[in-house]
């Protein structure tokens, strides 16, 4: 909670619209009839995706907009298919199981991908910028 209030206090726009949608959808979308109740659960995907998306960089990685935002689209996916799946599972512990196991694959497919992507870049930079020893020995 003390994340979402740090991000709402620095006046992230995203994350407020995305809070905003969600405190309006929770009152609005619920009484629609059946099929469009569903939409309840897409208001807080987008606001966890914003979460993601302006909390900053990851301690320690680097990487350009364009990968952050694939890993937040992908993070905000593997959210939806959590919070379908325990709305969908009903009281059914089995499908609760199968919905966590399914989130924990997406979610951890997600970050060995950007760690990978990271490692890549780092091993690159290296190579192009020609690193040298910090000690000024040149290696044997």
């Amino acid at each position: 909670m003390g994340i979402l209030i740090g991000l709402i206090i620095r006046k992230r726009w995203m994350t407020i619209t995305a809070l905003a949608l969600t405190f309006v959808g929770v009152f609005t979308l619920p009484g629609l009839p059946s099929p469009a109740s569903y939409t309840v659960l897409v208001p807080p995907v987008i606001l966890i995706i914003a979460i993601i998306y302006e909390g900053g960089s990851l301690p320690g990685l680097t990487i350009s907009s364009r990968l952050r935002l694939a890993l937040t689209l992908w993070m905000g996916f593997s959210v939806l298919v959590l919070t379908a799946g325990i709305v969908f599972a009903g009281s059914s512990s089995s499908g609760l199981i199968a919905t966590i196991a399914i989130f924990v694959v997406l979610a951890v497919a997600g970050v060995l991908t950007i760690g990978i992507l990271h490692r890549r870049q780092l091993r690159h930079a290296a190579k192009v910028g020609g690193s040298q020893p910090s000690d000024g020995i040149a290696p044997v």
